[in-house]
């Protein structure tokens, strides 16, 4: 004779039985996490908030600067702005809902408390590192704007070269 089952809410872990396309969701976005953290360490940071005309393309750690090329500077760019936002829009609110889940008889005033507290660190993670995204990608844009035209010859035109 077996035992009773025990009801799926008195879990302690989150669960994903049901659900693979969450749990896929957060397996990508921790595996995503860590590469992009291995390609910090590896190229020695990244280039959030570095501002190209003023600094040059490179990479910032912790005070330490790499320079780099264009291109690994935007890569650097965008894929590490893409992590540090996506990261947290997946799993926070995952398990801020199992948070929920496991709490039913907290006071509803704790509720509001850390649901508040949440709220704002994510609001202003989300603006800050949008800000510092945006800074360094409009300076690029007014950089690339600025540089004479023989840099980036068009694949049709015509050079003078005397021979």
């Amino acid at each position: 004779m077996t035992g009773p089952a025990t009801p799926p809410e008195s879990s302690t872990g989150i669960s994903f039985n049901g659900k693979p396309i969450l749990g896929t969701l957060v397996l990508i976005a921790v595996v995503n996490w860590f590469v992009c953290f291995g390609i910090s360490l590896y190229w020695g940071g990244d280039a959030t908030s570095v501002l190209p005309s003023q600094e040059g393309f490179g990479l910032k750690s912790h005070g330490n600067r790499r320079a780099v090329s264009e291109s690994t500077w935007v890569f650097s760019l965008f894929y590490s702005t893409a992590t540090l936002l996506g990261t947290p829009a997946i799993i926070l609110p995952i398990v801020l809902w199992h948070l929920n889940k496991q709490k039913q008889n907290a006071k509803p005033q704790v509720k509001l408390l850390v649901g508040l507290f949440v709220s704002l660190w994510v609001i202003l993670w989300c603006a800050g590192l949008g800000s510092d995204f945006y800074r360094s990608w409009s300076d690029w844009q007014k950089m690339k704007q600025h540089k004479p035209e023989s840099l980036f010859p068009s694949p049709n035109a015509r050079t003078n070269v005397n021979q």
